[in-house]
């Protein structure tokens, strides 16, 4: 049955993902040719300062435009795991010939795998916003290819710590959609009016809470380093694949625990 679940969800979803990922790389295509007009001799003159810096001013509304992308499929998600549990169609959805348990999960999974789609369109996007043409000679206009070759020499993490970053950021999606379905829900549940304001109010007091935890435990550790290894690269390292550990354990046992308590909350208190 969860299979059914994911094909349901997925199909529900793609038509919209489709369509925003089109015009999102279609922006990200003008973005380039705007930037190309901005390459132009004729450019350089006195008399073209106003359409450069309508240029300018265009190219940052692409910029704006791939971030409005991100933003309106996790809405899309949102409202989708909102609309099909608690609103008229929430009857339909809990009896189905299923478990909450697979329930949470199809919707967990559909909006994990749409939101690592999008970011990877959206970083694409940006990357060729950000790249094509190279250089860009222009007041009005941040030359972002050299924003991302500074940011990237910059960066001295080994293999293992890029691993280790990279598997933090896929955890921290799966955690951060968990937390809003977690929010969500107890909005839903508990709150008379204002359900979803509710909902937001939870995810921001619980946001809060998880990263003071995190940052008391990051902090702690780093004195306790501090007094116990040398500050010489082997330790630095050792410090920073623990660290690391620490806040994938940390995402791992926080999304468990969002996953168990919402299926507690639909198991017990769901009144329909």
């Amino acid at each position: 049955m969860l299979g059914k679940l994911l094909k349901y969800d997925f199909k529900a979803s793609i038509k919209t993902l489709l369509l925003f990922s089109i015009i999102a790389l279609s922006v990200s295509g003008v973005c380039v040719g705007l930037k190309a007009l901005l390459r132009l001799p004729v450019m350089d003159k006195t008399d073209f300062w106003g359409i450069r810096m309508v240029l300018g001013m265009l190219i940052a509304a692409c910029w704006f435009a791939v971030f409005a992308y991100v933003v309106i499929m996790l809405v899309m998600i949102i409202r989708r795991y909102y609309k099909n549990l608690f609103l008229e169609e929430g009857y339909l959805t809990f009896t189905l010939p299923t478990t909450n348990g697979k329930i949470v999960t199809s919707k967990f999974l559909s909006a994990y795998v749409i939101m690592l789609v999008t970011l990877g369109i959206a970083i694409g996007c940006m990357t060729i916003m950000a790249v094509f043409p190279s250089v860009v000679q222009s007041e009005y206009f941040i030359d972002f290819s050299y924003l991302l070759r500074t940011l990237q020499s910059g960066l001295t993490l080994t293999t293992i710590h890029k691993i280790e970053f990279y598997v933090y950021l896929l955890l921290s999606l799966a955690e951060i959609i968990l937390l809003l379905y977690f929010s969500i829900t107890l909005g839903s549940l508990l709150a008379k009016k204002l359900k979803l304001l509710a909902a937001f109010g939870f995810f921001y007091g619980i946001v809060t809470v998880l990263n003071s935890i995190r940052s008391f435990i990051l902090v702690v550790f780093a004195m306790d380093s501090a007094k116990s290894l040398a500050y010489d690269t082997t330790s630095s390292n050792a410090r920073t694949t623990i660290s690391y550990l620490v806040l994938i354990f940390m995402s791992i046992i926080v999304s468990v625990l969002c996953w168990f308590f919402i299926h507690k909350l639909l198991k017990k208190k769901l009144n329909i």
